[in-house]
């Protein structure tokens, strides 16, 4: 029984890896230089013991037979994150990269589709607002939110006028 599980041991890395490596190029997380470095060499060794136990010692019909399983499951993510990256460093084009959109100044990888400020989702170093979203729409930190939540209220109650909500909300929007 251990023997078996041991000849199947390279078979369910490559697959485990490989579908780590598809699940990681496809997500536009920027944390993929994770997947570069550590689950590429990972892949790759898988792959030299799969040839060597399967290819030196079965045959070549029965390795042949395994790789076409191991590299349909595993050669797909690893051919997408590889095309990817080529794309992106010949073209320069990287969708998750771009200017800040208050202030213009900082490039910002958006790392959440989700335009809600939480800790997952980058500032920007310079203005330090947060950023979220596809088109990195502007997204308020939520103490400067909720003063302007109060500002206006004050304002359609008639505490305030018109000229000293837009001074008011000029100074929130300062202060960060």
């Amino acid at each position: 029984m251990f023997k078996h599980i041991k000849n199947l041991f390279p078979i369910i890395s490559i697959v485990v890896v490989g579908l780590l490596l598809q699940a990681q190029s496809s997500s536009s997380d920027s944390s993929g230089l994770i997947c570069y470095v550590i689950l590429c060499p990972l892949w790759l060794i898988s792959i030299w013991y799969w040839w060597r136990h399967y290819y030196v010692r079965k045959g070549l019909g029965y390795s042949i037979f395994i790789g076409i399983v191991v590299f349909i499951f595993s050669g797909i993510g690893v051919g997408a994150m590889v095309l990817d990256f080529l794309y992106r460093a010949i073209t320069g084009n990287n969708p998750e990269i771009g200017p800040c959109p208050n202030c213009g100044k900082n490039k910002i990888v958006s790392t959440n589709s989700n335009p809600q400020p939480h800790s997952e989702q980058p500032q920007c170093p310079h203005c330090k607002q947060w950023v979220g979203g596809a088109k990195y729409a502007f997204v308020q930190a939520p103490s400067q939110s909720h003063a302007l939540q109060d500002l206006n209220e004050m304002r359609t109650k008639g505490l305030i006028t018109e000229e000293e909500y837009q001074l008011k909300k000029e100074e929130i929007l300062k202060r960060l």
